[in-house]
C-alpha cells in the first residue's frame, strides 16, 4: 500500500511522493493537473464543486509518473510555466 504527500504545489500543479507505508521507501513520484469538477451526487459533497486528481483514464494528460525526483521536477516547473503564461494572456 502507497501514501502520498504533497511535496509541492504551485497553482494548479502539484508534485506528490509515493512511499510505502509499511516501510517507508519512497516508490515514485507524480506531478497533477488538479482540476474542478462536480462532486457525485451520492457523495457527502452532492451538489458541490471539489478539487479533483486525474483519474487513470486521464493519466498523461493530466498526471505524470517519474522514477526520479529530478524528472519530476523538470515536468512540475514545466507545467508552472506554461500555466503562468496561460494566466497572463
Amino acid at each position: 500500500m502507497l501514501d502520498f504527500k504533497v511535496i509541492r504545489r504551485r497553482h494548479d500543479v502539484c508534485l506528490l511522493v509515493g512511499q510505502h507505508r509499511l516501510s517507508g521507501d519512497i516508490v515514485y513520484y507524480e506531478v497533477h493537473l488538479l482540476r474542478m469538477k462536480s462532486s457525485r451526487p451520492e457523495s457527502l459533497d452532492a451538489g458541490s464543486m471539489i478539487l479533483c486528481a486525474p483519474s487513470e483514464s486521464e493519466w498523461g494528460k493530466y498526471g505524470w509518473t517519474y522514477l526520479r525526483l529530478e524528472e519530476a521536477e523538470l515536468k512540475f516547473a514545466e507545467l508552472v510555466k506554461q500555466r503562468s503564461q496561460k494566466r497572463v494572456c
